[in-house]
């Protein structure tokens, strides 16, 4: 994980280095973003025969938004996200895909204020009890910086609530949610 976080970084570095030092204000609203952090979860974890009383976990996205401009510092659009999360509490993932709606404000001195939020589908590896799959809502709001033209730096609050089910030894279907909170710093390629 540490590696493909560093070459990332490099090769961001390296695009935002040949980049042109261009108006941090043109219409570069469109965005590939990549970030890593760290999240807390409040519900209970199970572990195969343990419930653990919260956990919290390394978290590695990747989102692209394509936004429109509606005036010169508001853009609107559309955002697909990629997000997965490593439970410090049973040594098990979260897996996120899905899709949503994007907000950007940007400001005069290259400032990037965004919101979004959508739905999408949510998986896990727990054990062979869950159905290992569901339905996640994701919701984010962040702060970065242009650099460059194309380079942006920051970071993001999240939050994920993922919907399991779990079929009981009596057959019965139980929904779980296990709800996310998280900081993320990223890195964004403008374009």
């Amino acid at each position: 994980m540490k590696k493909i976080l560093t070459a990332t970084l490099m090769l961001a570095l390296c695009l935002g280095s040949n980049a042109q030092n261009g108006s941090k204000m043109d219409a570069t609203q469109n965005r590939i973003t990549i970030g890593g952090g760290a999240a807390y979860s409040f519900n209970d974890i199970p572990d195969f025969q343990t419930i653990h009383d919260g956990s919290s976990s390394l978290e590695l996205s990747v989102d692209y938004a394509h936004l429109w401009n509606i005036s010169r510092q508001h853009a609107l659009g559309f955002e697909i996200n990629a997000y997965q999360s490593h439970l410090d509490a049973n040594g098990c993932n979260i897996f996120y895909f899905g899709t949503g709606m994007a907000y950007n404000f940007r400001t005069n001195n290259g400032w990037i204020f965004s919101v979004s939020e959508g739905l999408g589908y949510a998986a896990n590896d727990f054990d062979e009890h869950w159905d290992e799959s569901g339905i996640g809502a994701y919701c984010k709001v962040g702060a970065h910086y242009k650099l460059f033209k194309n380079l942006a730096v920051g970071a993001e609050v999240r939050m994920l609530s993922a919907f399991f089910g779990e079929k009981t030894s009596y057959g019965e279907h139980v929904i779980h949610n296990i709800g996310q909170y998280g900081v993320s710093a990223q890195l964004q390629w403008c374009f």
